[in-house]
Parts: structure tokens; sequence; C-alpha cells
């Protein structure tokens, strides 16, 4: 793996079906499920959580996964466009994000498996199932401790290439000033913990949501990936990513537990969770602004890789 620096940077009822606990670390206990409606239950040593889901119309899914004290919820309309989701503003914890990470576990017959999209076949036709999944995935990498209102995640524009080099350093350039400010004027000066460097870096930082673009192709090669932190400004990397890379750079959902879609703003949240701990133990706040830059991929991303 390379890397080259250009900028600084989720009782049953009688009748109710049990489905095997995917990774042996609890039991999902499917109550309903019609098509229409989902219900289920997880329950581990620690903790019980729950699904409710039903279609609020021919094309419109609602999704709600509580684990303890969180309740995410994800609304989608696939004729529309239109989605959202969110926790009611509340911030989850490390021992949450493990059960949702063994509820998705736990569903993993739920996900249909990736297609090409160069071929041309039938996308993936979505539904409960499909958008529990996603919500999951999501929840699972939540950053720890973060206040999540309500995310507004319309279906935003599709595009499939690879980033060159050039891309990352217009990203780059577009804040240079500032980055160039933050590594000559004031690393240099101040100490890590300082109130200044802090608010120097915090002004360097900046978006770089991609709306989705989808890998140019399912090879596992070097792509340019790109994050900042509460330690540095914006950092361009050239990282091994695809479906044969280590933890599926790329994939979004947390490791290889995800519906084969691999993406550059994924991509570049699992890059600052490697090298921060954003979406790995200790899962902090760090890699935040790369999470909801990714969030509209979860929610809307079809499957283009096998």
């Amino acid at each position: 793996m390379s890397g080259v620096v250009v900028a600084l940077a989720l009782a049953m009822p009688s009748g109710a079906v049990a489905a095997p606990g995917g990774n042996g670390s609890g039991q999902l206990k499917v109550s309903v499920d019609t098509g229409t409606q989902l219900r289920a239950s997880f329950e581990t040593s620690a903790t019980t959580a729950a699904i409710e889901a039903h279609k609020a119309g021919p094309t419109r899914d609602v999704v709600a996964v509580t684990v303890g004290a969180t309740t995410f919820t994800a609304d989608r309309d696939l004729a529309t466009g239109k989605a959202s989701w969110g926790a009611d503003g509340a911030g989850v914890t490390a021992r949450d994000r493990v059960v949702m990470s063994q509820l998705l576990s736990a569903t993993d017959t739920w996900r249909q498996g990736g297609v090409d999209r160069s071929t041309g076949a039938t996308k993936q036709a979505g539904g409960l199932k499909d958008l529990t999944t996603r919500l999951l995935m999501l929840a699972a990498e939540a950053p720890e401790g973060v206040a999540i209102g309500t995310q507004v995640v319309d279906r935003p524009s599709e595009r499939r290439l690879e980033k060159t080099l050039a891309d990352v350093q217009v990203v780059a350039d577009a804040s240079a000033t500032k980055a160039d400010s933050c590594a000559a004027d004031v690393v240099a000066t101040t100490t890590a913990d300082s109130a200044e460097r802090v608010a120097a870096l915090a002004a360097c930082q900046q978006a770089n949501e991609d709306g989705i673009l989808y890998f140019g192709s399912c090879a596992t090669t070097t792509r340019w990936l790109m994050h900042d932190a509460g330690s540095h400004c914006m950092v361009g990397e050239s990282i091994n990513a695809g479906p044969r890379s280590s933890e599926c750079m790329g994939e979004c959902g947390p490791g290889c537990a995800g519906l084969n879609i691999y993406t550059y703003d994924c991509g570049d949240h699992d890059r600052c969770g490697r090298v921060h701990g954003g979406s790995t133990n200790p899962w902090d706040s760090e890699c935040g602004d790369e999470y909801f830059e990714a969030d509209d991929d979860f929610i809307w991303g079809w499957p283009n890789c096998t």
C-alpha cells in the first residue's frame, strides 16, 4: 500500500421464525415478514435489539432499528428519489455499534448478490430488507458520541470513473492557502493541544462530497482517496482499494459486510477510519464528515461489483 500526501491536510410470538445468528453472537427472531411489514428481534447476552419496518406506499419503505436507548430510522421512496435517516439526535455508544454489527451479520441472508453495472443487468429492486440492511450498515459505522439528527439524503447524481491525481489536486488546491497556512504558520509554531492549532485546523477542513461516484472498475488497484481530520487538513493518498483489498477498502459497510457497493466517498471514510479510528476500535468522531458524506452512497448506491 503506497501513500503520497498532496495537501495537508439496530418474546417471539407464536409462529415466529428464528433465523441463524450469523456469527453466533446473538439470535435473530423474525416474527413478521410479509413483504409489506417486517418485525424482528435480536437478543444477545448484553442487550435486545428490534427491527420494525413497513411499506408506506408502493415504492416507499420506512425502517426503525432500536438498540439500547438509540433508534435509527430510515425513510426512502424509490420513485420520488426522496430519503432521510437519523437517530433523533442521539449519540451511539461503542456497545450499540457492536450490536449493530452483530445484527448485520445475522441478517446476511437478506443481502442480495452484487451485479456489474457495466453489463446493464436489472438493478436490485429494494424493499424492506434492503433498506434495513443499509440502515444497519450505516449504524454500525456511526461515529461514537456524535449526535445524529435527521439527515436528508435525496437521490444524488451517479457517476462511474476513476479519480486521478489531478482530480485530487483540484480539491486540495481549493483551500491551498488555508492548508499552507496550517502547515507553515500554525502547526510549526503551536503545540498539538493548543487552542490556536485546533482553531486553525478547523478552518482548513473542507467538504469532499462526491455524490455517488462509483469506482471506475471492480479491479482491486491503487485509487486516490482523500480525507481530513481534527489533526490535519485535506490529504490525498494512493491506496489499494477494491473487492480484494484488505477489509474491502471502498465498500459501503463495515469491513466486507456490505452490498458490493464500491464508491469514493465510502473509500474516503474507510481510509480515514483506518488512520484515525473512525471505523475501528476505538471508535471516535474523527471521521464524522467523511461518514456523513458517504450516507447517500449507503442509502442509494447499487451493487456495482460482484
